[in-house]
């Protein structure tokens, strides 16, 4: 809402020295002594020069309540003094903080949520049975609680009225576009208005969007319009459809893409062209359709994306459904212009995917497809987070990642924060950090995570939610997945001058995969439809995901490419145990769902033994891994009693929960035994380690 650019502002008004003091969960005691003692230095310097009328000194802590030095931050503030001695007059100190409260409505948290941290009923770490991961989770920003001495100090700053807003959004737009006709201008704040008005609305909070959302809509805006929508030679230019489309697609990278579900999707869009067409002049109207005009501005996003997409080249078995194609338009775009971004969705909705296929295309020079010529490289410094990260590191990744970016004038620097959210789960709240990275960073930052953050983060960057998959999406994947060894009527002839042998052998393996193809593609629809159906009925939390559906298609592929190998029931429900089991209940509905859609008959057999499944598991070389759950510890001793691992080739690591055992040097050293097991081919088993099963 602009504290910070208010006490920017003020201070070269009154032409003060201003010393900032970005806090956050890595901040230390030092850091805040150290701010103290510049304004100190620059205090004796002006008197060792004589200069007793110099500018005014202020001390900005931004974010006081992110770290966990609010008894020091108190002492500074209400009593100005640091460690007990006095802080000079001529020290003027101003503090800003985010408000301690719950979130109205919790947002939906797809994947996977890591509760390391979370203490346990009774025990010594937690005083009164609260579970205070739980309680962070509720609040609109991830702070610590005011002191008491402190509120008496506070005032509240507000937050923008809408007529406030609207005259700000006007303003900034006729700064923008200052060249620009009054239509245009006048259709860009009334779009901009209704869009940051709407998504308050669908998220239920007032502080989900602000102005730099606003900002950021006008630059991209501007981008469009000046870079990617050039006219061709010869044809004649409408800037007022130009301008249209470069508006679509400004609105849809900041306030479309960041909605989690189809149906806010399409009722933002339907607000704003509802809204345009109520309030704006006849005139408007006609000179704009595709704002004003239900649906159409969906469907031009859609068109947009979809040209600039098949540029891309996949490699053999990847699909470009609506998942990964949404993906790579909005991170390729955001990393052109250095935008931070944050990818979110659950397990298998192709965000790691995105990346490679984003460094695999884009090499500049190199590139394979004459388009991505045209644009820089792009190099990425990677950095996995966990429960355990800490500031100083993402810290450390991303000072690497400018330095590079200094000397590497032809490509583009990526700082990937794989797993952001479970960062965000450390009790040391290192993400806050983020805050002064994500205004205008040197080098474009990519954030991938299961859930959204908070909106201190969010609204600093760009924030796109995967929604669920359709029908088609799904069947479009299944596919794509069978048909990774094209049959002989979709691959290229074979080159006239390969040899007689080379030719039958390729001829007899395209009839194999031809006939794989065939046997699945009978099948596949409804077993699209089975899966759509299960995944979206789940109740509670997900337990299945797009990834067991992957699985499950590429192991009754690989089962079918026998010749006398048919799809039956049997086969379809041994290949449902092995990638959804792990609840009796869901498992049970999966093979009925299942049977219905693909044999039209309920399933009377006998399911497959665990001993069975785990077995088939650990002699397909393919496979996932596997995750066995037993009371009482009881599967470490079932699997080597029944036989299905060697003690001699099978290495055992055991989960300590002793405090020292929990910081990322023992993370690091088990991890490190996993890769040796690995490079020795032995067999992993893993109790109790919540901690690196994330990692």
């Amino acid at each position: 809402c602009g504290k910070t650019m208010l006490v920017r502002y003020i201070s070269a008004w009154l032409n003060a020295e201003l010393l900032v003091l970005d806090i956050h969960g890595g901040t230390t005691e030092d850091d805040i002594v150290n701010v103290f003692a510049r304004a100190r230095e620059i205090i004796s310097a002006n008197q060792a020069a004589g200069n007793f009328t110099a500018k005014p000194i202020f001390v900005f802590l931004d974010e006081i309540n992110t770290c966990v030095h609010m008894g020091l931050l108190t002492e500074i503030i209400c009593h100005r003094s640091l460690n007990g001695e006095k802080i000079e007059e001529s020290i003027n100190i101003l503090a800003a903080l985010n408000p301690y409260r719950r979130r109205r409505k919790m947002p939906k948290t797809p994947g996977l949520m890591f509760q390391l941290h979370s203490e346990v009923p009774g025990s010594s770490s937690s005083s009164s049975g609260v579970n205070s991961e739980a309680l962070m989770s509720q609040l609109v920003y991830r702070v610590q609680p005011v002191p008491f001495t402190l509120r008496d100090f506070i005032f509240d700053f507000g937050s923008l009225s809408l007529d406030s807003e609207a005259i700000y959004i006007r303003s900034m737009v006729r700064n923008r576009f200052a060249k620009e006709n009054s239509d245009i201008q006048e259709m860009l704040s009334l779009a901009i208005q209704y869009a940051q008005y709407k998504v308050r609305e669908l998220e239920e909070e007032e502080s989900s969007v602000s102005l730099r959302d606003v900002k950021r809509a006008i630059d991209l805006i501007h981008w469009f319009n000046t870079v990617v929508l050039k006219s061709k030679r010869g044809r004649a230019v409408n800037q007022e459809r130009k301008f249209e489309a470069a508006t679509i697609l400004g609105l849809a990278f900041v306030y479309y893409y960041r909605l989690g579900t189809n149906f806010e999707r399409s009722s933002f869009w339907n607000y704003v062209s509802s809204q345009f067409s109520i309030n704006a002049s006849k005139r408007l109207k006609t000179l704009f359709k595709f704002i004003s005009t239900r649906n159409a501005a969906e469907e031009q996003l859609q068109k947009f994306q979809a040209d600039f997409c098949k540029h891309f080249v996949l490699e053999d078995g990847i699909a470009m459904n609506e998942a990964l194609m949404e993906n790579l338009f909005v991170t390729v775009i955001c990393v052109l212009n250095r935008i931070p971004i944050f990818v979110v969705g659950k397990p298998g909705t192709s965000k790691t995917l995105t990346m490679q296929v984003i460094a695999n295309n884009l090499q500049g020079k190199q590139s394979q497809i004459a388009f991505w010529t045209k644009f820089p490289s792009v190099y990425i410094f990677q950095y996995q987070c966990s429960p355990m990260s800490d500031s100083h590191s993402i810290r450390h990744q991303f000072d690497m990642a400018v330095r590079y970016q200094k000397h590497a004038t032809e490509s583009i620097t990526i700082l990937l924060l794989d797993e952001v959210g479970l960062a965000e789960h450390s009790p040391d709240m290192p993400l806050k950090v983020l805050h002064g990275m994500l205004i205008d960073p040197p080098v474009a930052i990519v954030g991938l995570s299961n859930w959204t953050l908070d909106p201190a983060k969010m609204n600093r960057a760009i924030c796109l939610q995967r929604t669920e998959p359709s029908p088609d999406d799904i069947l479009l994947t299944g596919r794509n997945i069978i048909s990774s060894k094209a049959p002989a009527s979709a691959s290229a002839s074979t080159s006239s001058s390969a040899s007689a042998a080379s030719a039958s052998s390729s001829s007899s393996s395209s009839a194999k995969a031809d006939d794989t193809w065939k046997k699945m593609t009978d099948h596949l629809q409804a077993i699209s439809r089975a899966y759509h159906e299960v995944y979206t009925n789940q109740k509670g939390r997900d337990f299945i995901g797009m990834r067991d559906y992957y699985s499950f298609v590429k192991q009754v592929r690989s089962s079918l490419k026998s010749d006398s190998a048919t799809f039956s029931q049997e086969l379809m429900v041994e290949y449902l145990c092995r990638n959804f089991n792990g609840k009796q209940e869901l498992i049970d509905n999966v093979i009925a769902t299942f049977s219905r859609h693909c044999f039209d008959a309920p399933f009377t057999g006998t399911a497959p033994s665990s001993r069975f499944l785990l077995q088939k598991n650990l002699q397909d070389n393919n496979c996932r891994n596997l995750m066995v759950l037993t009371k009482n510890d009881a599967a470490l001793s079932l699997i080597f009693s029944c036989g299905l691992v060697d003690y001699k080739t099978t290495t055992v690591l055991i989960g300590s929960r002793f405090p020292d055992d929990q910081n990322e040097l023992h993370l690091v050293q088990q991890i490190n035994q996993v890769k040796y097991a690995m490079a020795a081919a032995k067999t992993v088993v893993l109790v109790n380690h919540d901690n690196i099963y994330e990692a």
